[in-house]
C-alpha cells in the first residue's frame, strides 16, 4: 500500500497494523494457494517474555511498584526491560561496559527478549543476596536464572516460587538452583 499524500513511497505492513488497537478487526486480502481471499483478522497485543516492566501491562508506563520475592536474603525478580536498562545504567556508571557495548552477562539476556510468553509464564533472576550469617559466601551470586527451587522445575512465575515457598515443610532447608545465563551449562546451588 502506498503513503496517503506520498506518491510512490510504500507503508511497512508492520506499521499500518500497528496503528489498529488491539481486538480490533481488520480485513486483509490474501492469497492462499493461488486463490485471492478476504479474511477477517482480530489483532492482538503481543505478551512478550520480558515485558516492558513488572504489572503486565505492554504500554510505556512511567512509574510502576516493582515485583519481588525475599528468601534466605536472595532477591529474586521477574527478568523484565525495566531491569536489563537498570542493570546496564549500573554497569556503565560503574565503568563495566554500557548499554551499547553491554557485558556478556547482559547480553545473554538478551535472548529472551523476542520470545513470546505462554500464559502467566515470567523468566525468574536472582538479583543478587544481601548479605546476613544464613547466606555467608553467597554474596557475590547475582543475575541468574533460577532453574528450579526444592527439585520443583520449571518455575512459570514469581507467584509459582511464593506458593512453592509457602508449602514447604518449616525447618527444612531451601534449596535453589540456578544458573548463569551466558554459560548454558553453568549452575549454582544455593
Amino acid at each position: 500500500r502506498l503513503a496517503p499524500g506520498r506518491e510512490n513511497e510504500r507503508v511497512d505492513f508492520r506499521w499500518l497494523i500497528s496503528q489498529q488497537p488491539a481486538g480490533t478487526t481488520v480485513k486483509l486480502d490474501i492469497i492462499r494457494y493461488r486463490h485471492p481471499m478476504q479474511i477477517d483478522a482480530t489483532l492482538f497485543a503481543p505478551k512478550h517474555l520480558v515485558p516492558k516492566c513488572d504489572d503486565d501491562r505492554e504500554d510505556d508506563v512511567v512509574d510502576s511498584s516493582p515485583s519481588y520475592v525475599i528468601c534466605g536474603g536472595c532477591v529474586f525478580v521477574p527478568l523484565t526491560q525495566a531491569w536489563l536498562m537498570e542493570m546496564a545504567e549500573k554497569r556503565t556508571s560503574s565503568g563495566f561496559g554500557s548499554w551499547a557495548n553491554p557485558s556478556l552477562e547482559l547480553q545473554g539476556f538478551q535472548k529472551y527478549l523476542q520470545e513470546q510468553r505462554k500464559g502467566d509464564q515470567q523468566v525468574i533472576v536472582l538479583s543478587h543476596v544481601l548479605a546476613d550469617e544464613v547466606n555467608v559466601g553467597y554474596h557475590d551470586m547475582q543475575n541468574m536464572i533460577l532453574s528450579s527451587a526444592n527439585g520443583h522445575k520449571p518455575i512459570n512465575n514469581l507467584s509459582a516460587l511464593v506458593d512453592l515457598l509457602v508449602k514447604r515443610e518449616v525447618g527444612k532447608s531451601l534449596e535453589f538452583r540456578c544458573s548463569y545465563v551466558h554459560l548454558d551449562r553453568a549452575k549454582a546451588v544455593i
